[in-house]
């Protein structure tokens, strides 16, 4: 069908929005009809016009996706791209399953909506996937992210979740590989069977295969009883291969089998077993880079990489921090944690200011670190003071600082002053960051006041008794 005779649907509560996806989709050439409410859009569904329908999913009175199979039922040969500003994995997830052409989380690019349109116009009067029955996950999904990373990650996820093809997950530490490994899983066709996950790196190398394929009785010394290893365990459902990059050579021979043949063999035994499982991998490290070193195997790692996710660091989707933190205090409220109020009034600001700063180290995980201390180490009110002591800092930790250098640093420069006036050398030294060094100020005269400070730092006394033999 040509563009320029095509008729698009656009149901759109905000009329600001559905003012100008019209215009836009008007510009291209198309015939345009909207509504602003489900009542509305099936109204037009019946009278039979429309060749692509284009929808937000929360409309006043229904929401889409409950609407698409009646949609789908009616008019099968119609393609359908949904819009939608709750941008979680489960809302990507539900739209993918209900068959839908393309999902656009807002905001979106209207060059982004009208290249979606035209190749929905183009596959007019091709087969559709049908609605699917949906997984009871809880609103919102077991991952947070509104920015434009996490959605493109959402949206990866929603396409392979139904199928049984292997994912490599790649990313930092604390970036929430797991997490989506999980997801992938409880929100997959093989929810109903075990989650597996294996720690490659916390297994000795001589302990791997075993670990992973199981033994037979008096395989080895010390195979007193015969063990089932985590393929077995996995049976019907997905095994998790955290830290895949460090798994040694021989294990990754012996997985690649399993990719390629789908079975594997028993330490010990001698017959092969068929595998039932979703392979879900992970790491934080470059395989690319640990292939050209030899260490990790080329062929495996195409086996594994079938359908790449990176993870992106929170330093890369700052705007995740504050949707990380609210997430983050209502499981603390939840383990009992009280909400306290910030020193500056808003009933957040403290936790995302200190969020950032812990956001600095680029895992997801920080925010909750930080939320937890915010709740912590405010006062009852809330307005327990401006400045925020880090939780395990001792009283000699903070005296320290008067001395202007930590002990460890403290220490040499007291014990080289008493060499040098054993050995009836000066009683100074010029420091190596500049100016005069702990010592001089002893021997012209401060070293009471310095020594003091030191007492008082909570040190030990021998390190004054140094400063002053």
């Amino acid at each position: 069908m040509s563009s320029r005779s095509a008729h698009i649907l656009v149901a759109e509560d905000d009329k600001s929005v559905r003012l100008v996806v019209q215009q836009a989709l008007a510009r291209q050439g198309y015939t345009v009809q909207s509504s602003g409410t489900a009542a509305g859009l099936w109204k037009l569904i019946e009278s039979g016009r429309g060749d692509v329908l284009i929808s937000d999913i929360a409309l006043p009175d229904g929401d889409a996706l409950d609407l698409l199979p009646r949609i789908q039922q009616h008019r099968p040969d119609m393609p359908v791209i949904v819009m939608s500003a709750r941008s979680t994995l489960l809302t990507a997830v539900k739209a993918q399953q209900t068959g839908v052409f393309e999902y656009l989380p807002k905001p979106f690019e209207l060059r982004s909506l009208v290249e979606a349109t035209e190749r929905a116009v183009g596959s007019i009067g091709q087969s559709r996937p049908t609605a699917q029955a949906q997984p009871g996950v809880e609103e919102g999904g077991p991952l947070v992210g509104r920015s434009r990373p996490m959605q493109d990650i959402f949206k990866a996820m929603a396409r392979v979740v139904g199928t049984d093809l292997t994912v490599l997950i790649t990313g930092e530490s604390g970036t929430g590989k797991e997490l989506v490994a999980r997801a992938l899983h409880d929100l997959g066709s093989r929810r109903a069977g075990p989650f597996v996950p294996i720690n490659m790196a916390a297994i000795p190398r001589n302990l791997v295969e075993s670990e992973l394929f199981g033994h037979e009785k008096g395989a080895f010394v010390g195979a007193d009883s015969r063990m089932s290893g985590r393929f077995e365990q996995a049976e019907g459902g997905s095994l998790f291969l955290d830290e895949v990059g460090d798994m040694p050579p021989e294990a990754q021979t012996r997985l690649l089998r399993v990719l390629q043949d789908g079975e594997y063999l028993p330490v010990g035994a001698n017959r092969p077993v068929k595998a039932n499982v979703r392979i879900i991998a992970a790491t934080n490290h470059n395989l690319q880079h640990l292939m050209q070193q030899g260490l990790f195997r080329e062929d495996l790692f195409y086996r594994l990489n079938v359908v790449p996710l990176r993870l992106p660091p929170l330093r890369e989707r700052t705007e995740d921090i504050a949707p990380l933190v609210n997430h983050f205090q209502k499981q603390a409220a939840a383990g009992g944690l009280p909400a306290n109020a910030s020193p500056r009034g808003h009933p957040r600001a403290g936790g995302m200011e200190l969020a950032g700063e812990c956001a600095r180290t680029g895992k997801s995980g920080a925010p909750a670190s930080c939320s937890g201390r915010r709740g912590q180490h405010f006062g009852r009110n809330g307005r327990g003071g401006a400045r925020i002591r880090a939780p395990g800092r001792s009283t000699a930790d903070r005296g320290r600082q008067s001395c202007g250098v930590s002990r460890p640093a403290c220490a040499p420069v007291f014990q080289h002053t008493r060499r040098r006036r054993a050995a009836g050398g000066p009683a100074w030294t010029h420091s190596s960051r500049g100016g005069i060094s702990a010592d001089r100020r002893h021997a012209r005269g401060d070293a009471g006041k310095s020594g003091e400070s030191c007492r008082n730092s909570g040190d030990q006394p021998q390190y004054a008794s140094q400063a002053h033999p």
